[in-house]
């Protein structure tokens, strides 16, 4: 990803959490699965942010372009390939994409189209 894009993307980001009063919500992972599957059709991409000492952090963006940032307690998900956490706001948007039906395994950031149902 070039630095315009990187850029363009992190202005968005920011402008859609403010304008849509984004909040973090702290979820049990089958919450999350709960929420996905009701919501799933509209998730274009969700993405790992990173991993602190008690949860892993995560951005959904949204058609029409709303954010969901989440997190789910380290004791519910392993994740495979961590990084360190480093912010919402001072850390990257994300270091690639997940799918949350393959148990949050990464997938390839050129192809980050997620199923559109639930299976």
């Amino acid at each position: 990803m070039r630095a315009s894009q990187l850029l363009r993307l992190v202005l968005l980001l920011s402008a859609s959490a403010v304008a849509s009063g984004c909040v973090t919500s702290t979820m049990t992972k089958r919450a999350w699965e709960d929420w996905y599957a009701r919501h799933a059709p509209r998730v274009v991409w969700v993405g790992y942010q990173g991993s602190d000492a008690h949860f892993h952090h995560f951005l959904a963006r949204l058609k029409g372009g709303d954010v969901k940032l989440f997190e789910i307690r380290r004791s519910e998900l392993v994740v495979a390939d961590e990084y360190r956490w480093l912010g919402y706001w001072t850390g990257p948007p994300y270091y690639y994409f997940v799918d949350p039906l393959q148990d949050y395994r990464r997938i390839e950031p050129a192809n980050p189209t997620l199923h559109s149902t639930p299976r």
